[in-house]
């Protein structure tokens, strides 16, 4: 108790002094948990944020579902999620007290990536999910090698997983496949395994000068009758013709906190929308700035 009354004086008195004044960051602090995708962004903005403000954000990942479980079971005030929130989610963390606003802070593209050394470099929506439910199981069958084809796949908690999944293989993933427990693991694995293929946020397989990595192949993707685009194509990615792009939402426990209001601006603020850019995700179009304003957020 002692320690809670301590945080809500120094939150007090931040707010009548001067905008100059330092804080020091024991003195206060918030956590934000959950999705893999979001985590080297987020920890990114949230060391930005802190080099003005002097104030600690602890950033950490798990998997979108472990996020929207730690906001339930109070282990954190901001979940990072690369999904919505399912009607069970957020029943639960109603039933726990919590009242939830949620808010989009970058796209992103999801990846399909290949051993680079396959030589297959575009496939159809309708080619990839014969791959993911288990119908194409040889990459002679799409003009590739004589290789079997092994998917990689992410556990239960990924955001990545619910949305491909729910895109292209609602009855699960082929048998064979083999699941690893974050986007790292997957482009190690793909990287070794000449017929594996998996999934992953694109910014995860830029190099630090934006460049694709080149220890794996990011497939060119269509819809049948339409144009092949990278997830590395901005103009594609922005205007929906790359297929697999989603919105990145951050949910929100507690949006009366004022460090947490004031974080939540920086992020939508033109420098806090340059460094998604940087990091290697997409800043918000119009649609979500509107999204974001009905919610409250700006």
């Amino acid at each position: 108790m002692r320690s809670f009354v301590y945080f809500l004086c120094c939150s007090i008195g931040f707010l009548v002094a001067s905008c100059h004044e330092k804080i020091p960051a024991s003195d206060a602090s918030i956590t934000i948990k959950g999705s893999d995708t979001e985590y080297p962004l987020v920890k990114h903005l949230a060391e930005e944020f802190s080099k003005d403000h002097s104030f600690a954000i602890t950033v950490s990942s798990g998997g979108t579902a472990e996020g929207f479980k730690a906001l339930s079971m109070d282990e954190c005030v901001i979940a990072n999620a690369s999904r919505s929130i399912t009607e069970e989610e957020a029943a639960f963390n109603t039933k726990k007290g919590h009242l939830h606003s949620e808010i989009v802070i970058a796209i992103d593209a999801i990846a399909i990536i290949t051993n680079p050394k396959l030589g297959i470099d575009s496939l159809s929506t309708l080619q990839l999910a014969r791959i993911l439910d288990g119908t194409f199981t040889n990459w002679k069958s799409l003009g590739g090698p004589d290789v079997p084809i092994v998917v990689f796949t992410r556990n239960e908690a990924s955001g990545t997983n619910a949305f491909i999944r729910n895109q292209f293989c609602k009855q699960g993933f082929p048998k064979n496949s083999v699941t690893v427990k974050d986007n790292e693991e997957v482009i190690k694995k793909i990287n070794k395994h000449l017929g594996g293929i998996g999934y992953v946020g694109s910014a995860s397989i830029r190099e630090k000068s934006g460049a694709p990595s080149a220890d794996v192949w990011a497939m060119n993707l269509y819809i049948e009758g339409s144009n092949a685009c990278s997830p590395f194509q901005e103009l594609s990615v922005i205007s929906g013709e790359y297929p697999l792009v989603r919105p990145l939402y951050q949910y929100i426990n507690d949006r009366n906190n004022k460090w947490v209001q004031k974080f939540l601006h920086f992020e939508l603020s033109a420098k806090g929308q340059q460094l998604v850019k940087r990091y290697g995700f997409y800043p918000l179009t119009s649609n979500y700035q509107e999204q974001n304003k009905r919610n409250g957020f700006e």
